[in-house]
């Protein structure tokens, strides 16, 4: 299972739903992916930030920060952060 949300970043704060099809100069991509491996399953959340260069980071700290903030989860921690070729293969 693999699910896809766009969202534009509100300079008040905030993060705004658009169509995944619609073109922002300045967005941020969610993506949850289900992943079943030999009978275990494993989530996985991607988040891509869009937007010129010198601003992609802070778009990126924006959105998560207004992800995390109802964030019902085990807590997320650094060492467990992978892109998906290094999480598949640690197991």
């Amino acid at each position: 299972m693999r699910r896809q949300r766009k969202y534009r970043p509100e300079s008040q704060g905030g993060l705004t739903p658009v169509a995944m099809t619609e073109w922002l100069d300045v967005a941020c991509v969610i993506e949850l992916t289900q992943i079943e491996v030999d009978g275990s399953t494993g989530w996985t959340i991607g988040l891509d930030a869009i937007g010129p260069v010198d601003r992609v980071g802070a778009t990126m700290t924006d959105c998560v920060q207004q992800l995390l903030v109802d964030y019902p989860g085990p807590a997320l921690s650094e060492d467990r952060s992978f892109g998906y070729p290094a999480r598949l293969l640690s197991d």
